[in-house]
């Protein structure tokens, strides 16, 4: 997650940093070339002259998951399209069932002042009342979409596995079978589910399995001291912004403190850009190459690598 702000005269900047700040994550703040900022925290990306050049470098930036500050009505709705939060200096939090009548409102407005039969007043002071309705309101925003990673709980492993399902309707009954499955292995302490959470939003998985009857030729790749780790998900639109890092990092510290000294991975041949990431990541040591075979009976050559902890 990161944090863009729409900083040009924003009187919010500083509150939003100190609240980003506790909380670890980073900020952007997006100027023009007709202010000059400065942050001890925040990159400060100073954008080009003219009329749209930091809203449409703001819209370019953000992604899914990230949370936007601006007073912009049209950012906001662009933002949101984009899949991130979006919050108004007042602490008003922009959704998809308010922001089609702030648009409207604001078209109004701008239709009013052009035709110059009505006076519409500028916005009030600002009050230290208006900064703590912003602090309250951003400090749970961040709150309900800060990305968290955890072993999974049985009402979790639930809510996912009833999704897959959902999502795999033609081969229903498998799936049910696999739901089964999972849970009662981590029920039984045979695997440990890793979830990466953004709010509610599951967006990455990892399993650990902890005995070797449960991985095929599991000789060698699971053991009291060695744990399997398989199952690798993370959700298409989250990719590549170091959710799955972050979830591996917890879950190698996790087995760590449980007292394991290695982990192994398995990886066919051709998947080239998975070995690049397993290398990456130390597993380095090889172990065997075996013949697997997928439940619908297709067989394929898989390398295992290990890794010491």
């Amino acid at each position: 997650m990161t944090i863009y702000i729409d900083a040009d005269a924003c009187p919010v900047t500083r509150i939003a940093e100190r609240i980003a700040k506790e909380h670890g994550i980073p900020v952007t703040l997006l100027c023009d070339t007709n202010h000059l900022l400065t942050s001890d925290y925040s990159t400060v990306r100073t954008i080009g002259a003219g009329a749209d050049a930091v809203d449409l470098a703001l819209i370019n930036l953000c992604r899914r998951g990230d949370i936007v500050i601006t007073q912009d009505y049209g950012v906001a709705a662009l933002a949101l399209g984009k899949g991130a939060k979006a919050i108004h200096q007042s602490g008003m939090r922009y959704t998809d069932d308010n922001i089609d009548r702030l648009l409207m409102e604001r078209h109004l407005a701008r239709k009013a002042r052009q035709s110059g039969k009505h006076h519409l007043k500028g916005p009030a002071k600002r009050t230290e009342e208006d900064d703590r309705r912003f602090a309250e309101s951003f400090e749970k925003l961040i709150s309900e979409n800060e990305y968290v990673c955890r072993t999974a709980t049985r009402e979790e492993m639930e809510r996912k596995w009833n999704a897959e399902i959902e999502r795999n309707a033609e081969n229903r009954e498998n799936w049910i079978v696999w739901k089964a499955m999972a849970i009662k292995n981590a029920e039984d302490g045979a695997s440990i589910p890793y979830y990466g959470l953004l709010g509610q939003e599951i967006i990455c998985e990892a399993t650990a399995v902890l005995k070797p009857e449960y991985v095929q030729n599991g000789e060698g790749l699971a053991d009291e001291h060695t744990a399997y780790l398989c199952a690798f998900r993370t959700n298409e639109a989250y990719r590549g912004q170091g959710y799955f890092s972050a979830l591996m990092k917890f879950m190698l510290e996790d087995l760590r403190r449980k007292g394991y000294t290695k982990v192994t991975v398995g990886v066919e041949p051709e998947e080239e850009t998975n070995r690049q990431i397993y290398d990456h990541w130390g597993f380095s040591e090889f172990i065997k190459s075996s013949r697997e075979s997928y439940p619908d009976g297709t067989e394929i050559e898989v390398e295992y690598y290990g890794k010491r902890l």
